[in-house]
């Protein structure tokens, strides 16, 4: 074989190797790819900053043997006013529109799919195990608080700021699209 030959084998088979890495679970945390295509397009609507980590978390949960879905990831002023209203009306925890970390892509919730579903039932160790998960890769976990707050499905990463300071990020122009620009500087 020539030279030319030589090269284009060489092409291809550079080719296959990134294809390859791209569609395995090696390649999954390449291009922030989860077992789940749902879940997927929800970590997509979450701050660029921690859409990576929010993948590595489903899919070291997966590894353990947790098939987590994202539920919900960022909520507009809009969607975050309707869950408050709803909360206010006897329906499940909300937090105010603008006070919650889902409103600046900064927090997502999951549940486990089949078998075990989401429920009165659902096992408690379960949830600590996945909070632990979570937690190590540096996610604060709604299991932690306490009280009415206490929200097992919940897991955000702040970068430090609270969520007024976020607000002011975005109304001072400092923001990135929708999401708040997270820089200390």
């Amino acid at each position: 074989m020539g030279r030319k030959t030589w090269l284009i084998v060489i092409a291809v088979f550079i080719v296959i190797i990134i294809l390859v890495l791209l569609f395995t679970k090696f390649g999954k945390m390449l291009i922030n790819k989860t077992w789940d295509l749902i879940s997927d397009a929800r970590i997509a609507t979450l701050h660029p900053s921690i859409r990576a980590k929010a993948a590595q978390f489903l899919n070291e949960a997966e590894k353990k043997g947790y098939n987590l879905r994202v539920t919900s990831a960022y909520r507009s002023i809009n969607e975050q006013s309707d869950l408050y209203n709803k909360y206010l009306s006897g329906g499940p925890l909300a937090a105010k529109p603008g006070e919650s970390y889902h409103n600046f892509g900064l927090a997502f919730d999951v549940v486990e799919t089949e078998p075990y579903g989401f429920g009165e039932g659902y096992p408690q160790n379960r949830w600590t195990e996945i909070g632990k998960i979570g937690k190590k890769l540096g996610f604060t976990w709604g299991g932690d608080w306490l009280g009415e707050k206490h929200d097992r499905p919940h897991f955000q990463y702040s970068y430090g700021f609270t969520t007024a300071q976020l607000r002011d990020r975005i109304n001072l122009g400092k923001n990135l699209g929708q999401y708040p620009e997270i820089s200390k500087a």
